[in-house]
């Protein structure tokens, strides 16, 4: 069966409609991405001007991407409202979308690999930060050459082979996103300074990075199994992808809203107020150390803490004593 003929048997349900709940979805995600940023300016305006910038860069991406989503709209509901089922002919905007997505998770990644880098001392852990941005290019080459056959080269020749190349970005943005949040996962896990408040906040960060991870990789794989399933004519599985960058801008703003959160749990202990450094580690490159400082001790102690370093160079405490010659606690 030709593809025409194909094409012509999918109803308007599986195609404009399928897009216009996926825009829908993906203009309420834009509005939570809006009101994070604002949260986000307003909570931390003393945060490095690279984090600032990469959070611009990434709302000015996602505004455009809107944009684009809602130009598809018009055409595929409006535009092509008596051929909702005919896919050969798309508007720009529908695979410019692609190489959008392509930028915002590589950005994402990115960020993720450079906090590993400046969080952790070890070697290895930043060779494999390295490594994984490096990767991560892999991609973004792909969502960027889809989207140069199709808008630009606009050769039927090479249609063909957008498929295959759509199929390998989805499938490639999804095991990136798996391998960094579990590089970035085992940085913190092995980050632990042996203090029950801040050892709780590290593991609240593992389980946040990796809800993150499994909710934009989990969405790509279903993306990837609806467009193997379901077909290219049938669009269910662009429905999933245009709002695959909304969940990466939005899960990125929420981590780093979330810093305030934890601090505040960090240091409504009853006994001591301890300024855990991995929190703004974790968000501030300029911060690479773990300070301690205890206000309130219980009676006749004299615990020092002191920093110092084991051979796999992740901070640690102990706990020296003075000499005092009895341990009344």
């Amino acid at each position: 069966m030709s593809s025409a003929n194909i094409s012509s048997t999918i109803p308007a349900d599986e195609t404009s409609g399928a897009l216009l709940i996926g825009g829908l979805i993906s203009f309420w995600l834009f509005g939570i991405q809006t009101l994070q940023t604002y949260i986000y300016f307003d909570r931390y305006p003393d945060d490095s001007l690279r984090l600032k910038a990469m959070v611009l860069f990434l709302c000015a991406v996602d505004t455009l991407h809107s944009i684009c989503i809602a130009h598809m709209l018009y055409y595929f509901t409006i535009t092509e409202r008596f051929e909702t089922a005919s896919m050969r002919t798309k508007a720009w905007s529908f695979n410019s979308l692609v190489a959008l997505t392509a930028i915002t998770a590589f950005t994402v990644q990115c960020f993720v690999a450079w906090r590993v880098w400046m969080f952790t001392r070890s070697k290895w852990q930043r060779t494999g930060a390295v490594l994984l941005a490096s990767l991560s290019l892999v991609p973004l080459s792909f969502g960027i050459t889809c989207t140069t056959i199709m808008v630009f080269i606009q050769n039927p020749k090479l249609y063909d082979h957008c498929s295959l190349i759509i199929a390998a970005w989805i499938a490639s943005t999804a095991v990136m996103d798996l391998l960094m949040a579990g590089l970035l996962s085992y940085s913190l896990y092995h980050s632990r300074i042996g203090v029950k408040e801040t050892d709780t906040v590290v593991k609240k960060i593992i389980v946040l990075v990796v809800n993150t991870a499994i909710l934009t990789s989990g969405l790509a794989f279903a993306d990837l199994a609806a467009f193997w399933t379901l077909g290219n004519y049938n669009l269910i599985h662009r429905a999933l992808n245009i709002n695959l960058s909304k969940v990466y801008v939005n899960t990125t703003l929420a981590m780093l809203n979330a810093r305030q959160s934890l601090a505040q749990g960090l240091h409504g202990h009853p006994t001591s107020n301890i300024t855990f450094g991995v929190l703004d580690s974790f968000h501030d490159p300029t911060a690479t150390t773990v300070d301690t400082t205890v206000v309130t001790e219980p009676a006749n102690c004299s615990d020092d803490y002191n920093l110092a370093s084991d051979r796999k160079n992740l901070p640690r405490l102990e706990s020296t004593r003075a000499p005092t010659g009895q341990d009344n606690c």
